[in-house]
């Protein structure tokens, strides 16, 4: 994860309304007449992501999930959080 991803805060963008489904999640994007489904790993780091920067969701995860070694939980977020910004379903901003 680049430092400038590692201190960007996410937020959820705007137009998006999130729904639970049976074994994911869906994003609908009203803005932009999108339906995304997020499998398990996308879904726990969106659910993650508002408020913190990639680093804090990376330290947060890691508490939850020890078992995850720390090289993969963070190529998995920053990844994830690239993909969901390309999307447009979260946005980012400076501290």
């Amino acid at each position: 994860m680049s430092n400038d991803q590692a201190t960007r805060r996410y937020a959820l963008a705007e137009g998006i309304d999130l729904y639970p489904a049976s074994d994911h999640l869906v994003a609908v994007d009203s803005e932009r007449d999108a339906v995304h489904h997020l499998n398990e790993t996308a879904a726990l780091i969106l659910q993650n992501c508002v408020g913190r920067t990639a680093a804090e969701v990376c330290a947060h995860l890691a508490g939850e999930y020890p078992e995850v070694p720390a090289e993969q939980l963070e190529a998995d977020v920053a990844e994830t959080l690239r993909e969901l910004e390309a999307k447009f379903i979260v946005r980012s901003g400076s501290e």
